[in-house]
């Protein structure tokens, strides 16, 4: 009966945990449920420990963590499903020399062999059933190697995106106000068209690996500057403010509103990927558009209420250990 159980645990945990990396590496929308709940809890502590302040070098280090923390949970995983496996059988393995039976500890170490590749050791399978199921399972290990470091480059790669998009947004203006009075020319906002398509196709890019690779959410930027969710949120009240407060004989919705269906679509990721439902934020703000009047741009009341959407962006900032305070501020280098 005990061996009937190790059986099935082992198969059952092999399947388990080689579904998650499937789903997490090649579905392209989102990662497994063992990974999502492993990546949240991980974040959560890593936010904890931090004292909740995205500034904090600490969480710069925490998505490479997380990472290889991943890939070592995934290992282990197979490496305990292929031992029950094998320990279902107290013949499985044998002692190359004597062949006598062995215990758990050296089917233990035969199964880390066997998964890494490096060959058989100092034990062998049984028979020839065995040993075909010690192949398959050495099969498994090369896949699941080559897996990990095609899943682990992109990953990277996508990293140095992030921070040259928020780069590149925030040396245009640093809040909402500065980003808006950086595009007036005086008469409109037409100069927002000569980055228009551009930043739609990169913030789209980026909603689509947040989707391919969950766990590119967790590398994160401790600089304002270098931050992503802070630099789209700028960018989104920039634009919330001209569609709401700016009459709209001043900019033209060809430009405006594909952009922010870009930013929507950067939400929505955060929604269907991550969760996030934006019912934690802090108290939303109210922008100073006195800036924007003495540039004698032509300010307006729509009423248009974007309740939902700022509660949202207000959870994102609070995940990441910001607050509204660095979107609205251009003090890059103050103190919480």
């Amino acid at each position: 009966m005990i061996e009937f159980l190790l059986l099935v645990s082992g198969i059952l945990l092999i399947l388990l945990i080689f579904q998650d990396i499937l789903f997490t590496t090649y579905s392209m929308e989102g990662g497994g449920k063992m990974t999502e709940f492993f990546l949240t809890r991980l974040w959560i502590i890593f936010l904890w420990i931090s004292g909740y302040n995205g500034r904090r070098k600490l969480l710069s280090w925490a998505g490479m963590f997380m990472m290889i923390s991943l890939i070592f949970l995934w290992g282990i995983g197979l490496w305990a499903g292929v031992t029950l496996l094998f320990a279902s059988s107290q013949d499985s393995i044998l002692q190359s020399e004597t062949h006598l039976s062995t215990d758990l500890w050296e089917k233990i170490y035969f199964s880390g062999y066997v998964l890494t590749t490096m060959g058989l050791g100092d034990y062998i399978p049984a028979n020839v059933s065995w040993g075909i199921l010690s192949a398959f399972f050495s099969l498994l290990g090369l896949v699941f190697i080559t897996l990990m470091v095609s899943y682990a480059l992109p990953v990277l790669s996508n990293v140095i995106i992030k921070k040259q998009l928020s780069l590149f947004t925030q040396h245009l203006g640093e809040t909402p106000i500065e980003l808006l009075l950086y595009f007036w020319n005086g008469k409109d906002f037409s100069a927002i068209k000569d980055i228009s398509k551009d930043l739609q196709q990169k913030i789209l890019s980026v909603a689509k690996s947040y989707k391919a690779y969950p766990v590119l959410h967790y590398f994160h930027a401790n600089k304002k500057k270098e931050s992503l969710v802070i630099t789209f949120c700028i960018l989104d009240e920039a634009l919330s403010i001209l569609e709401t407060n700016v009459s709209s004989e001043q900019w033209d919705e060809k430009e405006v509103i594909p952009l922010r269906k870009a930013l929507s679509c950067y939400l929505e990721t955060m929604r269907t990927v991550y969760n996030y439902r934006g019912n934690k934020s802090e108290e939303m703000p109210l922008p100073d558009l006195q800036p924007l009047k003495s540039a004698h741009i032509k300010l307006v009341e729509k009423g248009t209420s974007e309740y939902e959407r700022k509660q949202l962006w207000g959870q994102l900032l609070q995940s990441k250990g910001w607050s509204w305070k660095e979107v609205y501020s251009s003090n890059t280098n103050g103190k919480r």
